[in-house]
């Protein structure tokens, strides 16, 4: 994970009905702890550190809450054992009991345990009208409208910049990577550094 500046610990990703939003939310005892500090768990004798498990997993989570819609993960954030790390946990919020063992499944496939989440299923948190279930969810890079972000978005992407490819209406709504209401080289400059991890998220 690239390094973060942060004055407060934790990280809450909630899949909203459009899109899914990071929101930075403040642990009291965490933020007393670390307030100014700098978030670099790869610096092994910096107090995040010992917690680097807990965001390596939480980005594993809220990748898949992201890309893997076919999972119904509702919120992921982390949960810090301020006097024993090892006891620190990623506290996700699904909307099935079907979703958890899916997420159990993929977290276990990726080398984790799945003891280092605490999963509570929420069938009514966040619900989604049933007027809105069938509307297609515009994923910012998602260019061809496929369900995930990938070398294939860039390419149809700089075909359409080139005029050599004709975006339907969604498909413009996704290439508007910056939300500057224009698809422009900006939109296709940001979707490549994303893709080659040079940024953490398209916006």
């Amino acid at each position: 994970m690239k390094k973060r500046s942060l004055i407060i610990s934790g990280i809450t990703a909630a899949l909203m009905i459009f899109q899914t939003a990071a929101v930075i939310y403040a642990d009291e005892n965490t933020a007393n702890k670390w307030n100014g500090t700098e978030l670099d768990i790869n610096n092994p004798t910096g107090p995040w550190a010992p917690y680097k498990f807990v965001y390596e997993l939480l980005n594993e989570v809220t990748e898949l809450m992201r890309n893997n819609h076919d999972i119904d993960i509702r919120e992921a954030s982390d949960k810090l054992d301020l006097e024993n790390p090892e006891n620190s946990k990623v506290a996700v919020k699904v909307g099935s009991e079907q979703a958890k063992q899916q997420l159990e499944e993929c977290i276990t496939e990726k080398g984790y345990s799945k003891d280092l989440l605490e999963i509570t299923v929420a069938p009514n948190f966040l619900p989604m009208p049933d007027i809105l279930i069938n509307i297609p969810k515009i994923v910012f890079g998602d260019v061809d409208l496929n369900g995930s972000i990938d070398v294939t978005d860039l390419t149809g992407l700089s075909l359409a910049l080139l005029g050599d490819n004709v975006l339907t209406e969604d498909q413009q709504k996704a290439a508007d990577v910056d939300g500057d209401g224009a698809v422009t080289l900006a939109d296709l400059a940001r979707l490549q550094q994303y893709l080659s991890k040079k940024v953490d998220s398209l916006r």
